[in-house]
């Protein structure tokens, strides 16, 4: 009987030993992962002191991937610093400090970080997107940044941005505006929905049902006993059907204004995405980093501000064809009408249309 005790006891111990084992002793996946992750980041510190943020940022953040720790987080942001991403900046190393409160590194570094952010504050303003509906997205020079209502300003770099908000079965809505330096700017977008198709429909008038007529002899036609009473009727007729060609003229430019304005934002879009990958272009930079920067910088501003002209001209001209369609004369006129009734003789229905 102790020899079974003592066997029970063993057998425990067997079972037990490999939990409390991989729980000391972390397997080769771990080990991995943790090597990558030291190695991408000495790369990557390596890569700043040589001076290629642009690739140093990409490594920190393929480093903060494999472990989200505060102190990758704060590296990105110091890179992001350093390429003039101001707004991305703020909030990594501010993000960094939140969670990284305890954090060795961060302890150590806080005077650099809290430097950084005192540097960055002079390059980005704050910026409260308000409206309706709740759901419609937000997008801040083409990036999303969340949906409304979002409930707390966002950090944007200072100077011209462009808000678009938009929404499933609304009207959207692109607007430009100038965000100041440590300041805060509030946009209100209230978008308004788009007028279903069946709710136009309905309000045309139904057809009028009226029993059949006695035939009548045969009249003379106004037209004929009074022949000046036929040019004024085409005249009419040409009056309210006038505007067809403006109407047409007028979408056709709504069209190729905002298929102007479409181009132009890529363009721009395209221009700061080359001037923020340049390592040496900088809004700080004097002439922001070389004639090729500067160069870069003012193709984009003029290409932004072309994109805003053509939005602004093919709303214009839309709202022109609008305002030439729905003052129409012709939509004024009687509509036709329909009348039915059993024909005498037969066993069907007869029908006429007047016009």
């Amino acid at each position: 009987m102790r020899f079974r005790g003592v066997g029970r006891v063993v057998l425990a111990i067997l079972l037990v030993a490999p939990i409390t084992l991989s729980s000391w002793f972390p397997g080769p996946g771990a080990i991995a992962v943790a090597s990558d992750y030291e190695s991408l980041m000495r790369e990557a510190v390596s890569k700043r002191r040589a001076g290629d943020d642009t690739a140093a940022l990409k490594l920190f953040q393929q480093a903060y991937e494999l472990n989200k720790t505060a102190k990758a987080l704060a590296q990105i942001g110091l890179a992001e610093q350093a390429l003039g991403k101001w707004s991305a900046a703020d909030k990594h190393l501010r993000q960094a400090l939140e969670t990284g409160g305890a954090d060795a590194w961060i302890k150590k570094n806080r005077p650099a970080i809290d430097s950084s952010l005192a540097t960055i504050a002079g390059h980005v303003g704050q910026l409260d997107v308000v409206g309706q509906p709740a759901g419609a997205d937000v997008r801040v020079d083409g990036e999303s940044v969340g949906q409304l209502p979002i409930g707390h300003p966002i950090s944007v770099t200072a100077g011209g941005v462009a808000v678009e908000v938009s929404a499933r079965g609304y009207l959207p809505i692109v607007r430009s505006t100038i965000v100041s330096a440590g300041k805060l700017t509030r946009e209100l977008f209230n978008l308004q929905p788009v007028a279903p198709v069946v709710e136009r429909a309905a309000a045309q008038p139904e057809a009028v049902v009226v029993p059949p007529a006695r035939p009548e002899p045969p009249r003379e036609s106004p037209a004929a006993s009074n022949p000046s009473s036929a040019p004024a009727d085409s005249n009419a007729a040409g009056a309210s059907s006038s505007r067809l060609p403006l109407v047409l003229v007028a979408s056709g430019l709504s069209v190729g204004s905002l298929a102007f304005g479409i181009v132009e934002h890529l363009a721009w879009q395209n221009k700061v995405s080359s001037f923020a990958s340049n390592a040496s272009c900088g809004t700080t930079f004097p002439d922001k980093g070389g004639t090729g920067c500067q160069q870069l910088y003012d193709d984009g501003q003029s290409a932004k501000l072309r994109a805003f002209v053509g939005y602004g001209l093919g709303a214009a001209f839309a709202a022109t064809a609008a305002i030439l369609y729905f003052t129409d004369p012709s939509h004024g006129t009687e509509p036709p009408r329909v009348a039915c009734a059993p024909t005498a003789g037969t066993t069907g229905v007869g029908c006429a249309f007047r016009f």
